[in-house]
């Protein structure tokens, strides 16, 4: 009985080598730009972009900023600090996580 030889397939020398550079870099790129849509800026009811917003206007900053000591209705705890509230408790950033507290930016 004969030893089982396997049949070599030959490529041109470096062949491979384009055909990965040819599928491996827009794959690359895909999955970048997949990577970068999924966890990237993305706002919940268009909270960060309104941030965004009261950053560049001062005057409309200081009109939504909470002072320390305030309270909201009966809510069970006072605002330890001045700032705008812009994450809120229980609220979804991303599939699977959400918020556990307040988010109150200073704006400085």
């Amino acid at each position: 009985m004969r030893k089982f030889v396997p049949i070599a397939l030959k490529t041109p020398e470096g062949a491979w080598r384009k055909w990965a550079l040819a599928l491996g870099v827009p794959l690359a790129l895909a999955l970048g730009v997949l990577l970068y849509l999924y966890f990237g800026p993305r706002s919940s009811s268009g909270r960060w972009a309104y941030f965004r917003a009261l950053l560049l206007d001062r005057a409309t900053f200081e009109k939504f900023t909470i002072q320390p000591g305030s309270r909201c209705d009966d809510a069970p705890f006072a605002f330890p600090t001045a700032g705008a509230v812009i994450g809120l408790w229980d609220q979804s950033y991303r599939p699977g996580h959400r918020h556990s507290g307040l988010d109150i930016f200073p704006g400085t």
